[in-house]
C-alpha cells in the first residue's frame, strides 16, 4: 500500500481536565461546570467538526501547538471561549511553582485541557486502516475567536492550542470511554484503550497509529 495519508475525520474533540490536589493524577470531566467524570465522546467540553485542516507543530520543549483553520462560528463556539478563557483578575499574583509540582498564585480557572484530534486513516491493506491520533495536553490562546468580516466569504474565527507538559508527578490518564470507538464511530475499542491510554508526567502529547473498526 502506499505510504501516505490524506485528510482527517474533521473532529476536535475538547476536555476540561484538573490535576487531583493530591498529585497523583488528573480528572478528567464532563461539559465545561461541576466535576463530574467524562465517560463518553459527548461528554467534551466542546468538539471542533467544520475545519478544513489541523497542524500540529511539535516544539523544542515536548509540547505541541496545533493551529486549526476552522470555519465553526456558531454561539456555542464563542460561549465555550468565553468560559474557557475568563478575564484574568486585576492585579493578581504571578503563578509560581513549588518544589513538589503544586503551583500558588496565578489567577482564572484552574483547569485545563486535553484535546483528542482524529486524523487521517492508513491503510494497511484493502479494506485495513490505521488511523492518526493526536492527543495532546494545554490551554487554548487567548487570542482564539479572531475573526474578519467580508463580504462573500466564510467567517473563519481562529482556533489555536497551546500546548503545556502534564506534571512531574503523575501521568494524564485518558479514560477509554471518551475515546470515539465502535461501529459507526471511528476506532477499534481495545487498540485505542491499549494505545491512548495516557499522557506521560512531563510529556506534551501522544501521537500514535490506532485500528480502525474492523481493521484489527
Amino acid at each position: 500500500m502506499d505510504d501516505y495519508v490524506a485528510g482527517g475525520q474533521q473532529t476536535l474533540d475538547i476536555f476540561r481536565c484538573r490535576k487531583k490536589s493530591t498529585n497523583d493524577g488528573y480528572d478528567v470531566f464532563a461539559g465545561m461546570d461541576g466535576e463530574v467524570a467524562a465517560s463518553s465522546p459527548d461528554d467534551a467540553a466542546f468538539s471542533l467538526t467544520l475545519f478544513a485542516g489541523v497542524k500540529p507543530q511539535n516544539q523544542e520543549d515536548g509540547t505541541v501547538k496545533i493551529s486549526v483553520d476552522n470555519y465553526q462560528d456558531n454561539p456555542d463556539f464563542f460561549e465555550f471561549l468565553e468560559k474557557a478563557n475568563p478575564p484574568k483578575s486585576t492585579g493578581a499574583l504571578k503563578e509560581t511553582v513549588m518544589e513538589n509540582g503544586s503551583k500558588i498564585g496565578g489567577s482564572g480557572s484552574s483547569d485545563t485541557y486535553l484535546f483528542i484530534d482524529y486524523g487521517g486513516d492508513y491503510q494497511i491493506s484493502s479494506g485495513n486502516y490505521k488511523e492518526k491520533v493526536l492527543a495532546a495536553f494545554g490551554a487554548i490562546s487567548k487570542t482564539s475567536g479572531s475573526y474578519q468580516q467580508v463580504a462573500e466569504d466564510f467567517s473563519k474565527p481562529t482556533f489555536e492550542i497551546v500546548g503545556n507538559k502534564v506534571s512531574s508527578l503523575c501521568d494524564l490518564t485518558i479514560p477509554a470511554g471518551i475515546l470515539r470507538t465502535g461501529v459507526g464511530k471511528l476506532l477499534d475499542a481495545t487498540d485505542a484503550a491499549a494505545k491512548i491510554n495516557k499522557i506521560p508526567k512531563n510529556a506534551g502529547y501522544i501521537a500514535r497509529y490506532v485500528f480502525t473498526q474492523g481493521s484489527v
